[in-house]
């Protein structure tokens, strides 16, 4: 008897545990379903908005380097019309006189790394060196003769009042490609006497590792990997820097975008601006025009003795610049959201075992009928803005171009001052609720801004990278006043919010960029 009790016991347990597994299996799968949606519809969300801030941060980035170049042609003006330099065009001996100020101008700039006078045959008269921000004199037995160099005979086949501009290669030094590398462009005048002879060429070495580096510097502005494309379709900025001035080297020509990816190259060539969006790739592009209408360019060479094609108009040469997600999806496991999602899934699937655990007991006994509920009451994400970083990155490069181009920009600081009250009667769910609602409603009422992000626990900032006047702003912020008067409705029930709003303008409030910063990251105090 005691063996047939104890198998009965055995078989009723074994039982209870299969019960416990076809009831976890269904529980679970559809906790995987309900996680597999909030899955996509973040994943939906956050491939959305970065696609707009690509689009954004690329276009803000074109802006900044097109203006970085825009002195240049007013650079060579001023050395073209120098006092000395009007001498050494009339015939007088005035090169000790030029010495002194072009040595003085790159001293002053520091943006040059050579600044060289030649005479009509092509021979160095003077040039001035800039080496780690000092800069020196070169004496004449190392000057050079560079008449066979693309850049100097284009300068000298150029009309009065026109301006030269190489394409951005390497410099070369005695035939051979400098190393360490030295990315330059070349901006050069023609130096004509009275009677419109040209007698020679004022060259200026554009030191243009400066504007690669800014390029790195502020890639976090989007996500993907920065690359800068020539018009034929080399990198001058590649993520892998082996790929990088493929044009310079013989065994190196076929080393360029256009080849490796010919299909997306067609497109980027052929557009000045947009997006390729593939299965989980994005590249986004702007077309960067860094030349004056007065400007003229050709293809250059990295061979001193190779024929050249002549001269084109400015607006013929362009670089394409692009930022490439290899991985979007990648992208999004990355963000502190996808944690959200895994100690979630956890919760629920520890809670599928219990209800599984407890539905196969009742089963087994049969002590009631067969009934569960399940009701997934996992609350939003938070509001998927950016953060704090992403906002002051945006925000100095934002400042730089309004300050350049004579602009304006705005700064909104939002502040919700009573969340931890509401947090402390609610619960920690309601004010994470609250929050996601406040978000949307910025979003519905800002919707033309350049940037909406989180910056801090309770509060937002809002940028506006250009604005006509103070009164559309102000409007803007008046009605989202009135519809943050509205009650908000969580699942605990209605509640008010208390927001408040502060405008800062550039340059009418504000000339400092640090106390935008610190209004758009703590707000405006009220005491």
């Amino acid at each position: 008897m005691a063996l047939n009790i104890l198998n009965y016991k055995q078989g009723a347990s074994l039982k209870s545990l299969l019960t416990f597994f076809l009831f976890f299996m269904v529980i679970g799968s559809i906790v995987c379903g309900g996680l597999h949606l909030l899955y996509s519809y973040y994943i939906k969300g956050f491939v959305g908005d970065l696609l707009v801030r690509e689009e954004r941060g690329v276009a803000l980035r074109k802006s900044v380097i097109e203006d970085s170049l825009n002195s240049i042609g007013d650079d060579l003006e001023y050395l073209s019309s120098m006092d000395s330099t009007r001498q050494f065009i009339s015939g007088q001996d005035g090169l000790e006189a030029v010495e002194a100020d072009l040595f003085a101008f790159s001293k002053a700039k520091g943006v040059y790394d050579q600044i060289r006078l030649f005479n009509a045959e092509g021979m160095e008269l003077v040039r001035v060196n800039n080496d780690g921000g000092i800069p020196y004199i070169v004496p004449d037995n190392r000057l050079q003769s560079k008449k066979s160099r693309y850049y100097f005979r284009d300068t000298m086949d150029l009309d009065l009042g026109d301006v030269y501009v190489s394409p951005m290669d390497l410099n070369v030094e005695n035939g051979q490609v400098e190393v360490p590398y030295k990315p330059v462009i070349r901006f050069g005048v023609s130096l004509f006497n009275k009677s419109g002879r040209p007698v020679g060429a004022l060259i200026l070495n554009y030191k243009a590792d400066g504007l690669l580096g800014m390029l790195r510097k502020t890639g976090n502005v989007t996500e993907g990997q920065t690359m800068l494309l020539n018009n034929q379709g080399y990198w001058l900025l590649a993520p892998d820097a082996e790929d990088q001035w493929g044009f310079m080297f013989e065994g190196k020509k076929n080393l360029r975008f256009s080849v490796r990816h010919p299909a997306h190259w067609a497109r980027i060539h052929a557009s000045d601006s947009g997006q390729i969006t593939t299965a989980n790739e994005v590249y986004t592009f702007a077309t960067i025009y860094p030349l004056h209408t007065r400007f003229r360019t050709s293809f250059g060479s990295s061979s001193p003795d190779e024929s050249r094609d002549g001269l084109f108009p400015a607006n013929q040469y362009f670089w394409k610049l692009v930022s490439y997600v290899p991985d979007v999806r990648t992208q999004g496991y990355s963000s502190g959201m996808m944690f959200k999602i895994f100690i979630i899934g956890a919760g629920l699937f520890a809670l599928s075992g219990t209800i599984a655990w407890i539905l196969s007991l009742v089963w087994a006994r049969r002590r009631k009928e067969l009934g569960f509920a399940f009701e997934d009451e996992m609350s939003s994400p938070l509001t998927g803005m950016t953060g704090k970083n992403r906002f002051r990155d945006t925000l100095e490069l934002v400042y730089s171009l309004a300050e350049k181009r004579g602009r304006s920009l705005a700064v909104i600081s939002v502040t919700l001052e009573n969340l931890l009250e509401l947090a402390d009667v609610h619960g920690d769910n309601a004010a994470d609720e609250l929050l996601d609602l406040v978000g949307d409603r910025l979003t519905e009422v800002f919707m033309d801004a350049d940037m909406i992000s989180r910056t801090a626990f309770a509060h937002f900032a809002i940028l506006f990278a250009e604005v006509r006047s103070r009164k559309e702003c102000v409007e803007d912020v008046e009605r989202a006043k009135d519809i943050m008067r509205d009650e908000f409705i969580l699942q605990t029930g209605e509640v008010t919010a208390n927001v408040y709003f502060d405008l800062k303008m550039y340059p009418e409030d504000t000339l400092s960029l640090k106390e935008l910063q610190r209004v758009a990251e703590v707000g405006e105090s009220r005491g």
